[in-house]
């Protein structure tokens, strides 16, 4: 990752880090959730899902591509969730899918949008989550954005089940 790259990630992760809590107020007793955020390889990930105890899925995801490179004429990609379903927290592992709000930069500095239909994966292995936590994101459909399964670079996620 490029100096640009890493200071753009540890800025997206401080400052959404002080904006999603551990649970929000209207958490209210769940039936488990997972929180946190890392890097792996040219992407930043942070956020929150919960289910409450009526079952309903609620929270908020970000991902960011930031490669060292720019892919042709794409700078960054910013992916932001807010609908969750098909939420499983189990043990250490949670799983969901939500479809994203994307938006592309350009080298350009033209912006797109788009939208990406993704099922996430995401494993708590405890700490300090660098190395040991795992995600995999990955999309339906012909296109959208993805983020190969392995072992967080930096960052940690906590899943818990009461």
């Amino acid at each position: 990752m490029n100096r640009t790259a890493l200071i753009l990630a540890v800025a997206l992760v401080a400052v959404l880090a002080t904006l999603l809590p551990v649970l929000p107020a209207d958490a209210g007793g769940t039936l488990g959730f997972v929180t946190g955020g890392g890097t792996k390889d040219q992407f930043s990930l942070i956020g929150r899902v919960y289910l409450t105890n009526q079952g309903a899925a609620k929270g908020h995801f970000v991902i960011l591509a930031h490669p060292d490179v720019p892919d042709g004429s794409t700078v960054a990609v910013t992916c932001v969730y807010r609908d969750f379903d098909s939420v499983t927290i189990s043990g250490n592992s949670a799983s969901f899918h939500s479809v994203g709000t994307c938006k592309i930069l350009l080298t350009d500095g033209s912006t797109a949008k788009f939208t990406s239909d993704n099922v996430f994966s995401i494993i708590d292995n405890g700490e300090p989550g660098a190395g040991t936590d795992a995600i995999d994101v990955n999309f339906l459909g012909a296109s959208g954005i993805a983020i190969p399964g392995g072992f967080l670079s930096g960052g940690n996620f906590v899943v818990s089940v009461p």
